[in-house]
């Protein structure tokens, strides 16, 4: 198992994650199967609304430990 920390915004599972934000899922996982795992709707992982390690990667890169997903606002108010 490795551990990855989830921004999730307002998206998501979020007891999923533990107490400091973390998820735990099984080591080779990529970033689809984390998304999905989130219950993240695809809408939003198809128009590309969230960064690994706060960069752009494809949904098949795989994780590592205390790598960190995010999530960008597709709206925003001013």
């Amino acid at each position: 198992m490795i551990s990855i920390r989830v921004y999730p915004g307002p998206f998501g599972k979020r007891d999923l994650l533990d107490d400091d934000g973390f998820l735990q899922i099984e080591d080779g996982s990529t970033v689809g199967d984390l998304l999905k795992a989130m219950g993240i709707p695809r809408i939003v992982y198809n128009m590309g609304f969230y960064g690994l390690n706060y960069k752009k990667e494809p949904l098949d890169k795989r994780l590592s430990d205390g790598d960190t997903l995010s999530f960008i606002a597709p709206l925003a108010g001013g």
